[in-house]
């Protein structure tokens, strides 16, 4: 059977033909008849085509995806090796996506997306550029590296840093970008991606809007935390976490008259291996992961079977993460675990920062209320490290709020934090709420607290 495809004029135009030729032949082997088939394959072969290119398109872009974008990089290896030419590899995280979504809605951050990515291919004039996944995007630049690299990333800052006017509406948007350099920072597609995106995580963890070029100890870096990730999981599953309770005085006029009050919970991990990892290591991890949400519940409910274990009814601070304000139910967790525990509710305090406010205002204040309607206590925790901390003392009537221990510790030594303690105290009194100093350490310390504040401050 011989087949072959060709184009057919007809009165509803351009029509593409499979066309099937088979010769039949007699007993003798001699050629008897022709079968020739026609068939009109032009729907079928739009379909295929439409879904190859779905296979490696993104679908509200346009662009290619990225598995398109491993392709195109593969291919620049091939055609860049053995010689001395370069590229760079830039991967690329939309900033302000998720405050557009929250505010105007994800139709409007789609129409954004869609905006960005054509800006995106108008800086990188022509070349390589792909929507890797939500708000991330990779493009390729070859020349003179890193300089061609850092140069496409700021004009892609620029554009992007410009208003878009949608819908009437006008949103702004940044960008921060991570780049890897072939063949130095990687000889195959999958590295150089990889590398780039712990560029760009290296840049995030700095601050927004930055560009960060890939440097060899990243790698090892983002590996060690990815170990530390799956360590932890292992830990907070197996009960390797244990509570730590720092006492909270009374800063009474003399050290006699100092008086233990209550205890504040503090989560530590003791790695069988790694022995003590510092809270600085793992929390944050903990926060970005989405671990902190099952860490805070076993936080929360060990914190309070200890507390109603203890023979004097003092008080015990836990801390409260803004990701379990937004996983779950977090009121009726922390009524259930009263319950189950026997704690009075009056004897749990709950710390928080202005983070569970940010995210969302009104349903964090909607939540701080229905549980300070259970008869708990709920204190505000580094106060004085955020920007908007005044406006939500004034929205919700905390109990307590607590001084950063940054400015404690330079009390003495720094006029500037011992003039924003002072301003702290004489605020919290005036709001008939109750003070907590973080870092009280010296004697020096303590006697400062002790003359401003004589009992209506406490140290911890």
């Amino acid at each position: 059977m011989i087949a072959e495809e060709h184009p057919i004029s007809t009165k509803d135009g351009l029509r593409l033909f499979l066309t099937r030729r088979m010769t039949v032949l007699d007993d003798a082997g001699e050629p008897q008849y022709l079968i020739k088939t026609h068939e009109d394959v032009t729907d079928r072969r739009q379909t295929e085509s439409r879904m190859a290119h779905m296979a490696y398109h993104d679908g509200l872009t346009d662009l290619p995806n990225r598995a398109a974008f491993l392709q195109a990089l593969t291919q620049m290896i091939e055609a860049c090796d053995g010689t001395d030419e370069e590229f760079a590899v830039l991967c690329v995280d939309l900033d302000g996506l998720k405050e557009i979504n929250d505010v105007y809605g994800h139709a409007m951050g789609d129409k954004v997306l869609i905006e960005v990515a054509q800006r995106l291919q108008n800086v990188a004039r022509g070349g390589v550029v792909a929507r890797l996944s939500g708000d991330e995007f990779g493009l390729i630049i070859d020349g003179q590296q890193p300089v061609a690299g850092i140069a496409l990333a700021e004009q892609a800052a620029e554009a992007l840093g410009q208003d878009f006017l949608i819908d009437g509406k006008s949103v702004r948007t940044g960008l921060t970008a991570g780049i890897a350099v072939f063949p130095h920072n990687g000889s195959d597609a999958a590295s150089l991606l990889a590398n780039s995106g712990a560029a760009l995580f290296r840049a995030k963890a700095k601050s927004r809007g930055t560009i960060s070029i890939f440097e060899p100890e990243m790698d090892q870096q983002i590996r060690d935390r990815r170990v530390l990730h799956q360590e932890l999981s292992v830990a907070i599953k197996n009960g390797e976490l244990s509570l730590y309770y720092q006492p909270q005085a009374a800063a009474g006029p003399s050290v006699a008259g100092s008086q233990i009050i209550g205890f504040e919970a503090l989560a530590r991990w003791h790695h069988p291996v790694r022995g003590f990892v510092p809270p600085s290591d793992f929390i944050p991890l903990a926060e970005e992961s989405g671990l902190i949400v099952e860490m805070g519940e076993w936080i929360l409910r060990e914190a309070c079977r200890e507390a109603a274990s203890w023979a004097v009814p003092m008080q015990v601070a836990v801390n409260l993460s803004p990701a379990q304000f937004t996983h779950g139910d977090l009121v009726g967790l922390v009524h259930s675990i009263l319950l189950e525990t026997g704690l009075t509710p009056d004897r749990l305090e709950l710390e928080i920062t202005e983070g569970v406010l940010i995210e969302d205002f009104d349903r964090g204040l909607s939540l701080l209320r229905r549980l300070k309607a259970l008869g708990v206590r709920i204190s505000m925790d580094d106060f004085g490290s955020g920007y908007s901390s005044l406006s939500y003392l004034q929205a919700f009537p905390f109990d307590k709020i607590k001084i950063d221990r940054a400015f404690v510790i330079n009390l003495g030594r720094n006029p500037q934090s011992a003039a924003i303690v002072r301003a702290v105290i004489d605020l919290g009194h005036g709001l008939e709420m109750s003070i907590v100093a973080e870092g009280v350490e010296t004697e020096a310390q303590l006697g400062s607290f002790r003359k401003r504040a004589a009992t209506r401050c406490r140290a911890i």
